[in-house]
């Protein structure tokens, strides 16, 4: 229902602001984005939820091992980056294609809105339309991500309630359920940074060649090639950091649960009115998630002003399409992969029985693999659309600076 009222908004807009066809052929390009918000959320949907094959596989994987799961695991994951880039250069081509032909349409009197190269910036301005279709549904992703830390949170407080099995039964039910709602939200995320990062790259070239006519962008530019290879560079640093940063906070609190097991007695063996000490707890990944931020995100900041500094404004494109082309892969692989584990665990936790051995050993085997997926899907692959998206906008900051100072020139003949 929120496409179809988005789309009716779209269509009044698009009618009254230009002239027939040309405005069908922009409305077009708005409901590309909406069809590509709902093809996204339709292919996330099938790589974490337990009713299909990839989180059937990793469950399946479990019965020989924590290592088969996470190399299966890995494998969902690399997998579903496929479609849902196919989906986003479709959108991409259509939107573009809708606006060039567009533009060639329109009175002249649109001809200062468009500039001298009407057709493509008809195109772009399409483009820009795509992404306002798929941002356009934002509302009801904001509620769908609202509701996965809900049930996550709610089946938390049952277990710290010790009710009875059943009522942790359904709310496990409803973790799973948030899991892919949460894993479409970021995938939308994702897509949305992707069109909205073409965008920003636009607008950086057009600013760059206006402070230097004598710019160029292409691949036979070394400033260029080295840029993209950062850019790319820049994102795995960046995953690996905020990886790392999970793994340094487990270990603090681990030392931390194993003090207490240690130190307060009663604890271990369960006893009645023996509660451990949360707030430490509680202090040592507040505190963690601060201070092991602070050098992937001072990397972001410092990175595209560097290479500007040092290739230009040659280089910092290249830059941008690096860091876009490897971060939009990165995200949907560590976003789709890490949900997909942790349903697995959920569908393995199902089908448990406590009195076979091999039973438990499937389980925690599905348990390793969603210890790794959590850092995947809920720190390192969130935070890197928002890497893309400030990348772009830093840069665009400094475009006119870059474009005429820098330290690496090269003579072209």
């Amino acid at each position: 229902m929120t496409t179809i009222v988005a789309g009716g908004i779209f269509l009044l807009i698009c009618v009254l602001m230009f002239e027939s066809p040309a405005a069908w052929l922009f409305y077009g390009a708005a409901v590309v984005g909406l069809v590509a918000a709902v093809l996204l959320g339709i292919v996330t949907l099938y790589y974490t939820d337990e009713r299909y094959r990839p989180v059937r596989s990793i469950s399946e994987a479990c019965e020989t091992g924590p290592a088969t799961c996470t190399i299966t695991g890995m494998s969902v994951g690399l997998e579903s980056t496929a479609l849902p880039i196919i989906i986003i250069a479709a959108a991409l081509l259509g939107s573009f294609y809708l606006g060039y032909n567009a533009a060639s349409m329109l009175n002249p009197v649109y001809t200062e809105f468009f500039g001298p190269q009407g057709a493509i910036n008809g195109g772009v301005f399409a483009t820009a339309l795509a992404t306002m279709g798929m941002l356009s549904i934002c509302g009801i992703v904001l509620s769908l991500d609202g509701f996965g830390p809900i049930a996550d949170n709610a089946g938390g407080i049952v277990e710290m309630s010790q009710l009875e099995d059943k009522v942790r039964d359904e709310t496990d039910r409803l973790d799973a359920c948030g899991n892919t709602t949460k894993a479409y939200t970021k995938g939308y995320a994702i897509g949305s940074a992707a069109l909205a990062a073409i965008l920003l790259f636009e607008a950086y070239i057009q600013l760059a060649l206006k402070a230097n006519p004598t710019l160029t962008f292409g691949l036979e530019i070394p400033h260029v090639i080295i840029g993209l290879l950062i850019g790319a560079l820049l994102v795995f640093l960046f995953t690996a950091y905020a990886m790392r940063a999970v793994g340094n906070a487990a270990q603090d609190m681990m030392v931390e649960i194993r003090r207490q097991f240690r130190e307060i007695p009663g604890l271990k063996e369960g006893k009645e009115g023996v509660t451990p000490d949360y707030a430490k707890c509680v202090d040592i990944s507040t505190k963690s998630s601060l201070k092991q931020m602070v050098l992937p995100g001072t990397l972001v900041v410092v990175t595209p002003i560097m290479v500007g500094a040092l290739l230009g404004a040659m280089g910092v494109g290249g830059f941008l399409m690096g860091c876009t082309i490897a971060g939009v892969l990165m995200a949907l692989y560590l976003n789709t992969g890490g949900a997909a584990f942790d349903n697995s665990k959920k569908l393995r936790k199902k089908s448990r029985d406590k009195s076979r051995p091999e039973s438990i050993d499937a389980y925690n085997a599905a348990v390793t693999g969603d210890t790794i997926g959590d850092p995947m899907k809920d720190t390192a692959g969130p935070s890197i659309h928002i890497l893309i998206k400030l990348v772009g906008t830093i840069s665009l900051q400094f475009a006119a600076l870059f474009a005429v100072h820098y330290l690496i020139t090269i003579v072209l003949p």
